[in-house]
């Protein structure tokens, strides 16, 4: 039996070795994968699936990728894709496939057996190279790896790779693919003023560009997220930047914005009147006008950075905008801020690729953006995230900025604490150029962290490999 893991110690079997015979190399170019893709809300478990999926069909594979709904496995769906073969348009064409499944942690290692025991099953596939690949970092980690690989060797498969994603304990990230980098430097000035038009504004030159993505995640609605994430990375911009007096704005993009509850959550109320608190308006309004306006002796001096904010709602479906407040600043420069719930996916790309500097969570989004920028991002933790926050402070220390990363990461702790770092607006002094060049390569370290490589390894040996520009 072989068993490849980045966990620290499998045990797995009786103490009998198993030897596997060699996968068949054959024809590249008829390799067949199943990808089982269990997913939640959020769009990310599917993204995480697609990525796999992009690595398999970009050198030759033919590829089907099951769609699982967590909360319900009997709601799925299969698309049959490949790039070399217009022929192919059911999975029972493949012939046995290499298996992986991806992400694991919305699932219990029974259901997962289950599903892939009777998919070879059903469709007479053979048991032997399967891939359980878990999401960034994931709490708690090992444990459900180890379950998966037992179960996995009890029902007959003797090659088995079990790994996570990860920057911590991980085998790094996935990366967008090079082809579509150029893709996105290629069209987003274009697609972004024609955008602006539609608005009827413009895209000013000489002005910083941020965009964050903040997650709003229902069981920690009463800590007030995202709006934490969101003032903190609107403070700290504001601060970085107050000595060269340019024009700022910031795109901020709520996922679930209408579950930002107020500051006078009470949750009998809200059983009795769940529509009453569904108003993330006016959590976004309050949370942000509360941070412009803040004042503290030797520390903050929010409205000194600032000679005008405004705050707007974007309705991305219907194309509106709307004016929430506007406050004057004894500052020298405007902000705007526009906050919204979703972003078309290559809009969102754009300014991603416009943007000086972003807040990311999770981590397809964090992914993507160390993929198109080479940098890290500010980052806002969900509780079950710390180890991808642990791990970015890692590889920080190892360059002299952890102090840097630090301030650069927000959110909350599974043991109910938080971690915000505020700069000091009077006390700020900018990096010097030995420091930001500490930086750089703490960016540059942190970017090289990709693990497709390693699954490309998995579907193609590395003797077969046509082409890798990752």
């Amino acid at each position: 039996m072989k068993v490849e893991s980045n966990i620290s110690s499998v045990n797995t079997s009786p103490s009998t070795s198993i030897k596997t015979a060699a996968f068949p190399t054959g024809s590249f170019e008829q390799r067949d994968v199943v990808i089982i893709n269990p997913y939640m809300n959020g769009g990310g478990d599917k993204a995480l699936g697609n990525k796999v999926a992009n690595i398999a069909l970009n050198d030759g594979c033919r590829v089907s990728i099951i769609s699982m709904n967590a909360d319900d496995i009997a709601k799925m769906d299969c698309r049959n894709l490949s790039l070399n073969d217009p022929t192919f348009n059911s999975i029972d064409q493949l012939r046995n496939p290499l298996l992986i499944i991806t992400p694991i942690s919305t699932l219990e290692s029974q259901q997962i057996e289950f599903c892939i025991t009777r998919l070879c099953q059903y469709l007479d596939f053979n048991k032997q190279k399967v891939m359980i690949l878990d999401e960034m970092d994931v709490l708690p980690q090992d444990s459900k790896l180890r379950e998966c690989i037992k179960h996995l060797y009890h029902n007959g498969f003797k090659n088995i790779h079990a790994y996570n994603l990860g920057l911590n304990n991980g085998i790094g990230y996935l990366a967008t693919e090079q082809k579509q980098i150029d893709n996105i430097k290629h069209r987003f000035r274009y697609e972004l003023s024609n955008l602006m038009d539609s608005y009827n504004l413009s895209l000013a030159k000489d002005t910083h560009h941020y965009l964050a993505y903040l997650s709003a995640e229902p069981v920690y609605r009463q800590a007030k997220l995202p709006m934490h994430s969101a003032q903190l990375f609107i403070t700290n911009k504001l601060i970085e930047t107050q000595h060269d007096n340019k024009d700022t704005n910031f795109i901020i993009v709520i996922r679930q914005l209408a579950n930002c509850y107020r500051d006078n959550f009470n949750i009998e109320e809200f059983v009795r009147h769940t529509k009453h608190y569904f108003d993330g308006k006016e959590t976004v309004s309050s949370a942000i006008q509360e941070i412009l306006t803040k004042k503290e002796a030797g520390k903050f001096g929010s409205p000194m950075l600032f000679s005008k904010a405004q705050l707007y709602l974007a309705d991305t479906e219907q194309g509106k905008l709307e004016k929430l407040f506007e406050l004057k600043g004894t500052g020298n420069r405007q902000i705007n801020i526009v906050v919204t719930e979703s972003l078309p996916k290559n809009i969102f790309e754009d300014f991603m690729c416009l943007a000086d500097s972003g807040m990311m969570s999770g981590d397809q989004s964090l992914s993507e953006y160390l993929s198109l920028k080479n940098a890290v991002p500010y980052y806002d933790m969900q509780p079950w995230k710390e180890g991808v926050a642990d791990g970015l402070i890692k590889y920080a220390e190892q360059h002299g900025t952890k102090d840097t990363m630090v301030s650069k990461i927000s959110g909350y702790k599974l043991n109910g604490g938080t971690r915000a770092f505020y700069l000091n607006a009077t006390q700020y002094i900018p990096p010097t150029p030995e420091q930001l060049a500490q930086e750089e390569a703490t960016n540059k370290k942190i970017a090289s962290l990709k693990a497709n490589g390693k699954i490309r390894e998995f579907i193609t040996p590395k003797k077969e490999w046509k082409r890798w520009d990752q």
